[in-house]
């Protein structure tokens, strides 16, 4: 049974560019006999994305998931002779948005299938290690258009996505995974660059707000001429894919100025004790505290002889 897509507008190819001087096709998407936005042609430049959730997951998993009863209702009556030993799956999940670690404005994007007016929420990176020995190190993306269908006499409807999937060498996937386990960062991002079935109108500039993804194109209903001889880019390939674990901690300020630092032949950077640093600050804030009360009380006794000798000047 084919699933129905949800979408909000037309799809269309189109050789009628805006620009004709700068790109030779384009995707269009109508709404009725309405143009929406501008013209969509492949988007090359990077694009960034900060992890909400890191998750490693390792499975023990024994015989299928789903099996089919036989004809007395269990057709696993006379396995005892077949050997069925529990396998071994591991993964690593990050759950991404969208933009810089520092959410800089000039980075952010918002993601949408192509044909539709729907934000993508579900942005995620899965990182496998090696499924056989020798194998290669890879990346790829995928995407999917939210649809509804009928599971168990229900009604559901599944969420627009975007995907990437990263195979790392043995060795690198467990290094990941001892600083998953270790919590040993803070902040990770992952920057791709070129992916195909990534659109967005023509700019001058390496960033754009808005990115259409483009999975298989039967799905979004996408026309195209019979004859057409151009590549359309759908979801699959990418250049680059690159992952970053940032370690961060606040710096301690010097403690020298650079003619103190000078006198004392040390460097303005040397490190200090941060405890003995606060209990000092707060020993000099107490002293300064204490010289103030002093002066004030030496002036308190000051400023009520001065009225004593005022009032006695009055009635003598």
């Amino acid at each position: 049974m084919p699933l129905d897509y949800h979408l909000d507008y037309r799809v269309a190819y189109s050789d009628d560019a805006e620009f004709k001087n700068l790109y030779k096709w384009c995707i269009q998407e109508w709404d009725g006999e309405k143009k929406i936005g501008r013209d969509l042609i492949p988007w090359d430049w990077t694009l960034n994305f900060t992890a909400t959730t890191v998750e490693y997951r390792h499975q023990y998993a024994r015989g299928e998931r789903y099996q089919s009863a036989g004809p007395n209702g269990d057709d696993r009556a006379n396995d005892e002779d077949k050997p069925a030993p529990f396998t071994e799956r591991e993964h690593i999940r990050v759950e991404l948005r969208p933009g810089w670690h520092d959410d800089d404005p000039r980075w952010r994007t918002t993601y949408s299938m192509m044909g539709t007016n729907r934000e993508i929420k579900t942005i995620t990176l899965f990182l496998y290690p090696p499924d056989k020995e020798g194998a290669l190190e890879n990346a790829v993306a995928a995407a999917g258009l939210s649809y509804t269908t009928e599971v168990d006499f229900r009604n559901e409807t599944a969420a627009d996505y975007l995907e990437f999937y990263a195979t790392f060498s043995r060795e690198r996937f467990n290094e990941l995974k001892a600083r998953i386990k270790a919590n040993d960062f803070d902040i990770a991002t992952m920057t791709v660059n070129r992916v195909d079935g990534f659109y967005s109108d023509w700019s001058p500039s390496i960033s754009t707000s808005d990115i259409k993804v483009l999975s298989k194109p039967k799905d979004h209903k996408l026309e195209l001429p019979e004859d057409l001889a151009v590549h359309v880019p759908a979801i699959g390939k990418l250049d680059t894919l690159d992952l970053s674990l940032l370690t961060r901690r606040k710096m301690t300020a010097p403690i020298y100025s650079p003619e103190e630092a000078e006198e004392n032949d040390v460097s303005c950077l040397e490190a200090i004790d941060p405890v003995e640093y606060d209990r000092n600050q707060r020993a000099t804030l107490l002293t300064q505290v204490a010289a103030l009360d002093g002066k004030f009380k030496r002036a308190q006794t000051a400023l009520w002889v001065i009225a004593a000798l005022l009032l006695f000047a009055l009635f003598k």
